[in-house]
């Protein structure tokens, strides 16, 4: 219970600026809480790519509160949400970039252990997300890739272009549906992390 009042205490930190910028409600931190803690045990050591990372506040929940050794990357194509994922992650500033995540230079993805990509649901974004997907392993073999989705559950998929998608995806690849909101992707089932 202490750890999880720290964790509220961490939330409650930033402003309603950041929390809007993130899509959320500060009276749904408790709920936040208990989906980024359950994203931690699939986060590798080493450096994380967050893909649409807002103001950075689930970078800064997982250097801080993961058991492991994270450095923080984040790529947001909105510039105010960098200026104050920069400034929420401010010993970590230059690992924070404007751009648009399906048009990323494949080289980012060298060296990177794990990368979380949230999905919106525009038009196109699951076809788009095979392609950096694909791009990535190529780039690297041992990365873990978290597709992160609040807007559809996942455990009980009924869109065709999701069930397309996971069906293609687990041709050639580990997929795991591991809760309601996020598909974990990896190469290969022993790189699969789970502590």
């Amino acid at each position: 219970m202490v750890f999880k009042n720290r964790k509220l205490l961490f939330l409650s930190s930033f402003s309603n600026t950041e929390w809007a910028l993130n899509g959320h409600k500060r009276e749904n931190a408790n709920a936040l809480i208990d989906i980024f803690e359950s994203l931690l045990p699939y986060i590798k050591d080493g450096k994380y790519l967050e893909l649409g990372c807002g103001t950075g506040i689930l970078c800064r929940f997982i250097y801080l509160f993961s058991k492991r050794k994270i450095i923080p990357y984040g790529v947001d194509k909105n510039p105010r949400a960098i200026y104050l994922a920069k400034k929420n992650n401010s010993e970590f500033k230059d690992n924070f970039i404007v751009s648009d995540y399906f048009e990323l230079n494949e080289s980012i993805f060298s060296g990177i252990s794990t990368i979380v990509m949230f999905m919106a649901t525009r038009k196109g974004v699951w076809d788009k997300s095979k392609n950096i997907i694909h791009t990535a392993f190529r780039v690297n073999n041992s990365i873990n890739i978290i597709m992160f989705s609040y807007d559809h559950d996942l455990s009980n998929i009924t869109n065709f272009k999701i069930i397309q998608f996971i069906s293609e995806i687990k041709q050639s690849m580990k997929l795991i549906i591991a809760n309601s909101n996020f598909l974990v992707i990896t190469k290969k089932c022993k790189e699969l992390i789970l502590k």
